[in-house]
């Protein structure tokens, strides 16, 4: 007997050691008619009473939890149900003002007790509220990216996919989840071909390709291997988009410029590409011809500068320089002389324009040295025409469209008109020189002539008719020229 007594009160000792050192705030309530008395708590809930009273035993449950009448009722149905519960609530502590988040455990002792555990979890349930807050803002910034995104397994197994992902199939999140990445996008039993999650799943590293689907579209995939805490390989996260009007637009831009540069390099016009700098980038093939350089020497070496000739150098240069202020402050067409490698001269009329939205310009030259020749000469012979004709002592004219383009001297003193009143005469008033009796015949041989006729007379006598008036006889030998 005295060895149970003292086995009791080990266990007793035990049990209150026990009670006294728990981590938790721990209450025994008793039933006492139609209320409940705390008959005795742990160490724990001193901090909790505060000022409120010094000793709780002996206090009513009805007075205790006055502000929480849910832990009242709680307590009444643990002791008259006998079964034990738990219930999680949101407390006031009025003495420090604040709320707690706990879980309070409801456990029957008979006969008519009740013994509570609270537990303070206000951190644990804040971080998991912050937890599902921060989720689902990541999920909104997720969503909210136009890349389609999908975190999946090792085995291509899709766990997790962004809004976009799912619009880009017409399907669900629900439906997508657990499907294979490559059955769901490309509708394939095995990983596509190029596809860098295979990759990142074998290397381990992030890797990144452009593929092309079995539908024509054109897709720029990233893939980002995914490891636990404690370093263990378990899935990659995959970045999609979809890039097909990019790359029809850089196809169409190549093709573009595919045909620029044929047509760049084989115009029968001189090309170049001018830096601001006075620097030539580019030149084609007839600029090679015309310069005797070649590509090599001139691209991104030589200054167009060096090319002018020394009287013009100024002039132009002041025309590349204004030409990037304002483009209307230098003309776009002028005639220059360039040298060539072998220091010829050559004359040629220069096109320059602005390249929108850069500060390089298009320069084409054409070539007219050979015109220019043709022009001195002809000058030259024009010079000699009327300096010959200008001392004959027979009159000389030149008729075009019925006009006289040309009258010598003695031509002049014949008619007795001045140089200035035959300039201006209009089509057929030379006739007034004619006498009317031959008028109609000498203007059917002028004319014919004029056209190019064969049956036309080239020598024949008429009657002509000074400006006063006189009447005399005139001799003309006459025949078609290039004029």
């Amino acid at each position: 007997m005295e060895n149970q007594d003292l086995s009791f009160k080990v266990s007793e000792q035990t049990y209150e050691k026990i009670f006294q050192n728990s981590q938790y705030p721990s209450y025994i309530w008793k039933k006492e008619q139609d209320d409940m008395i705390l008959i005795k708590y742990n160490k724990k809930v001193d901090p909790i009473k505060k000022n409120r009273m010094k000793n709780l035993k002996g206090v009513k449950a009805t007075n205790f939890y006055s502000e929480n009448p849910q832990i009242i009722k709680n307590l009444f149905l643990c002791v008259n149900t006998k079964v034990n519960f738990s219930k999680k609530i949101q407390y006031r502590y009025k003495s420090e003002d604040k709320i707690a988040f706990l879980i309070i455990f409801y456990n029957y002792i008979s006969p008519d007790m009740v013994f509570v555990n609270i537990q303070d979890i206000t951190t644990r349930t804040m971080a998991k509220k912050a937890l599902k807050r921060s989720e689902i803002e990541k999920k909104l910034i997720l969503d909210s990216i136009s890349e389609l995104i999908a975190f999946q397994d090792l085995n291509h197994n899709l766990i997790w996919v962004n809004k976009r992902a799912v619009e880009s199939v017409e399907s669900t999140s629900e439906d997508l989840v657990g499907r294979k990445c490559f059955k769901v996008w490309n509708e394939l039993d095995h990983p596509c071909k190029g596809c860098p999650i295979e990759k990142a799943i074998k290397t381990g590293k992030r890797e990144h390709n452009q593929i092309k689907d079995p539908f024509g579209q054109y897709w720029d995939i990233k893939a980002f291997p995914v490891r636990s805490e404690s370093g263990k390989f378990i899935g990659v996260v995959e970045v999609t988009e979809n890039i097909t009007d990019r790359i029809k637009t850089e196809e169409a831009l190549k093709s573009s410029e595919e045909k620029y540069k044929v047509l760049f390099h084989n115009t029968g016009t001189a090309t170049s590409i001018i830096e601001e700098d006075t620097t030539i980038l580019i030149v084609n093939n007839r600029f090679e011809e015309l310069t005797g350089y070649n590509k090599r020497e001139v691209e991104g070496k030589m200054s167009w500068i060096e090319f002018l000739v020394k009287e013009d150098l100024e002039r132009i240069k002041q025309y590349h320089y204004n030409r990037r202020k304002d483009p209307t402050l230098a003309p776009k067409t002028y005639e220059t002389s360039i040298k060539n490698k072998n220091g010829e001269v050559k004359h040629v009329i220069l096109n320059v324009d602005m390249i929108s939205g850069t500060t390089q310009s298009v320069a084409s030259l054409t070539d007219i040295t050979y015109q220019k020749m043709i022009q001195n000469e002809l000058k030259e012979s024009e010079e000699k025409f009327k300096l010959i004709a200008e001392q004959s002592l027979m009159g000389i004219m030149i008729l075009q469209d019925d006009r006289f383009k040309y009258v010598n001297q003695q031509f002049i003193n014949k008619s007795g008109y001045s140089q200035r009143e035959i300039r201006n005469w209009g089509p057929g008033e030379f006739l007034k020189l004619i006498h009317p009796d031959y008028r109609e015949f000498v203007k059917q041989q002028a004319q014919k002539k004029q056209k190019g006729d064969k049956d036309y007379i080239t020598h024949y006598i008429f009657k002509a008719v000074r400006k006063n008036g006189e009447i005399y006889w005139e001799e003309i030998y006459s025949k078609p020229i290039k004029y």
